[in-house]
């Protein structure tokens, strides 16, 4: 009885130490934050280009992604669309901004924001109506928030060029 016990009481830290690398692997991937995502499903062109009672408005629809396995939030969206003027040069249309409250996402949820633009000059969106080319960057605040906390600052969003939809 006293061997079998000697044998079992060796055995289990060695069954234990071929574990330990697989419970770092998952608490690694369960635990170390994921970057914030978000993608530009659209920008919407709607509106007359030569009526003067019904202006051009423009509006693009975001995807908020949380891909941790806790809680996320987003704030303070901050949005410029540009028109392709030729070259490397890109003249901008309009801002957005989607500030009145912020994002939470749960544990990875996912969530669309709408965003209106309001253009630079009176006559900028009209330029849309001809080249539907645009390019659509931005910025927003992100941060984990529940049992890991990582504050991610102000994120770039890439620049995606996207076409105009009416």
């Amino acid at each position: 009885m006293f061997v079998i016990s000697v044998r079992f009481f060796f055995w289990t830290p060695l069954l234990y130490a071929q574990e330990v690398p697989k419970l770092i692997f998952f608490l690694l991937f369960f635990l170390i934050p994921r970057d914030p995502e978000v993608l530009i499903n659209s920008v919407t062109l709607t509106g007359n280009p030569g009526s003067i009672t019904q202006p051009l408005k423009l509006s693009t629809n975001f995807e908020f992604v949380n891909r941790n396995f806790y809680k996320m939030e987003y704030s303070d969206l901050d949005i410029t669309v540009c028109v392709w003027a030729g070259g490397n040069t890109c003249d901008i249309v309009g801002h957005g901004y989607y500030n009145s409250s912020s994002i939470d996402l749960g544990i990875r949820g996912s969530a669309p924001i709408n965003v209106n633009i309001e253009p630079v000059a009176t006559y900028s969106l009209a330029s849309l109506a001809v080249n539907s080319y645009v390019q659509v960057q931005g910025s927003v605040v992100a941060e984990t928030n529940g049992a890991v906390h990582k504050d991610f600052g102000r994120v770039n969003i890439l620049p995606e060029n996207v076409i105009i939809t009416n």
